[in-house]
């Protein structure tokens, strides 16, 4: 069964953006009382609130039928942090040697992820950004298979955290990526909001394993899984029924016979 290849419309980027209201409407209900906030519920309606607006930078690209630039992906970032405490990061390449660490048990560890010395990141994204511009030219020009689309978003992220291009946002910058890449593959699917989950361990882990197993499949299928809840969510809706049933067993399909070493 071949991929469903369906144009974007309004409804569907419309949908992303009532997936993250309802991320904000599930949150602490003392959102009405926003003086009293805690710390982390109004750093997470900051995420939110940036995602909103770098997802609008996603859109106007997909709509413009231009590949992204190494210019869109600076907008983009700039956008994630532009209601964080660190808004003058947004959009600049770091120029700081920075750490990752992921949260193991109840404390946290330093992650596999190797960010490369600020003196390489100018040249290593720029490599990066072409070397997207072309995989991205590929999923819009030629009817590829799911896995190739998955594959080819896996790869995106994972590139991307490897460099570690900025001081903050790597990770929503990169799933970003993954939500462009999606849609220029034409897949029928709005961003995935649970893509980390409220826990954001199960993520990092994965993130991590992949890269310490230099590339074995661990973030492939962790996103086709991630992509296949999505289907399902919105099988619901009567306009997609029959496409997200094709989508599940596509992916279904894929996830069964690719990577047989990331068991």
């Amino acid at each position: 069964m071949g991929i469903i290849r369906l144009t974007l419309t309004k409804e569907s980027r419309a949908l992303s953006i009532e997936l993250l209201e309802e991320m904000a409407e599930t949150s602490e209900q003392t959102t009405k009382t926003p003086d009293f906030l805690p710390p982390k519920e109004i750093a997470r309606q900051e995420e939110i609130m940036g995602m909103y607006d770098a997802m609008a930078i996603v859109d106007e690209v997909v709509d413009s039928g231009e590949i992204i630039t190494d210019d869109d992906i600076l907008k983009i970032h700039k956008k994630v942090l532009h209601y964080t405490l660190n808004p003058h990061f947004g959009g600049k390449l770091r120029r700081a040697v920075i750490g990752v660490r992921i949260k193991k048990g109840l404390g946290y560890v330093w992650s596999r992820i190797n960010p490369v010395h600020p003196s390489q990141v100018p040249k290593r994204f720029e490599q990066f950004s072409e070397d997207l511009s072309v995989k991205a030219e590929r999923l819009a020009e030629e009817d590829l298979s799911v896995g190739a689309v998955i594959e080819t978003a896996a790869w995106a992220h994972q590139e991307f955290l490897k460099i570690h291009p900025f001081i903050e946002g790597n990770g929503r910058t990169a799933r970003l990526l993954v939500d462009y890449l999606f849609k220029v593959g034409r897949f029928p699917l709005p961003y995935i909001t649970n893509f980390a989950g409220e826990d954001k361990s199960e993520y990092m882990q994965t993130v991590n394993s992949d890269i310490e197993s230099r590339g074995n499949g661990y973030f492939e299928k962790f996103l086709a899984q991630k992509l296949l809840e999505r289907a399902i969510d919105l099988q619901s809706q009567p306009d997609l029924k029959g496409e997200m049933e094709d989508l599940q067993a596509d992916i279904a399909s894929y996830m069964v016979n690719s990577n047989p070493n990331a068991s």
